[in-house]
């Protein structure tokens, strides 16, 4: 039987086991194939993609807003795919009350300041107050295509329906509201996790095939691939992890004002850029660079205090 064939039950126990990517790969083989993971009213459909979320996208718990399939809510999650706008591989950031995922010069090419709709382009006030919006600085900040297609709806309106619909565009236009600041208070509760090796992307197994099972191996690892290594003008020397330690702490006790703000900043920017090019999909913040650099070195040199001592 060839796998185009296969009943619509079987397919769906199938797509259970694949993660978003693989769905959405899965989606362009063929128009039937499309149909199943595409139909927006299909209530099987909607479960494929959610539990595709909740087994491979664990921390998005939270359900999509209200009028939301959950194939747009899924791809509006994956930021590893890039600018919706631009098609290019860089940081992006959701925006839930355009319902799009935009890097920052598209967010500015693609929004329009309140005072220009109101004072330039003349748009009635009962308009502009029924349509999402997104803070900036100091200003309210409106997605342009929104506001041409919905004002053309504004236009065509019978008096006698211009309230319903000014009346639907609001609890639309609040409902999306209400779901941004709900996603922002959460992703503030949530927080960066508590330190820890397992937790940096940049050294998970799905990047690095290696065994970490030894505490000492793996401290020597990432010292050699990160921010040690290249620093190091003699590392051919350098053959276990104590080595590695005492060099980096006679180099610090040498550079007393060296703690934070000189300890390999830039190269970890630079380790960013080269495995995003390797990779397309990378996920090292800054914020998390700086955790590492911040504690990672006093806690080696507090390890190595204590092995010391108790020889």
């Amino acid at each position: 039987m060839l796998i185009v064939e296969f009943p619509p039950e079987l397919f769906i126990e199938f797509c259970i086991f694949l993660s978003p990517t693989d769905l959405f790969a899965l989606s362009q083989v063929c128009r039937k194939f499309q149909e199943y993971l595409c139909a927006p009213n299909s209530f099987s459909t909607q479960q494929i993609w959610k539990e595709s979320r909740l087994k491979f996208m664990s921390k998005e718990d939270m359900p999509p807003p209200v009028g939301m399939t959950e194939k747009k809510y899924v791809e509006l999650l994956m930021t590893e795919r890039g600018c919706q706008i631009c098609k290019q591989i860089k940081e992006c950031k959701i925006y839930w009350e355009f319902e799009v995922r935009c890097c920052e010069e598209c967010r500015i090419n693609n929004t329009i300041y309140r005072h220009e709709l109101t004072l330039k382009m003349k748009y009635p006030s009962e308009f502009i107050n029924v349509m999402p919006y997104t803070n900036y600085g100091i200003g309210k900040y409106y997605w342009a295509e929104q506001i041409a297609f919905a004002y053309s709806q504004y236009n065509n309106l019978s008096k006698e329906n211009l309230q319903s619909w000014l009346n639907d565009k609001k609890l639309v236009s609040d409902s999306l509201m209400e779901y941004a600041e709900r996603r922002k208070l959460n992703e503030e509760k949530i927080g960066y996790p508590p330190f820890s090796f397992d937790s940096l992307t940049i050294f998970s197994t799905s990047l690095f095939d290696r065994d970490f099972g030894d505490w000492m191996d793996r401290i020597t690892w990432i010292y050699r691939r990160c921010w040690v290594y290249e620093n190091c003008t003699n590392t051919n020397n350098v053959e276990n992890a104590q080595q590695l330690v005492q060099f980096h702490i006679q180099r610090l006790e040498n550079e007393a004002t060296c703690r934070c703000n000189k300890v390999n900043i830039k190269d970890g920017l630079r380790l960013k850029r080269n495995l995003q090019s390797r990779a397309k999909v990378m996920a090292v913040r800054i914020p998390l660079l700086n955790l590492v650099i911040t504690s990672l070195l006093p806690r080696l040199n507090h390890y190595l205090l204590y092995q010391i001592e108790q020889q």
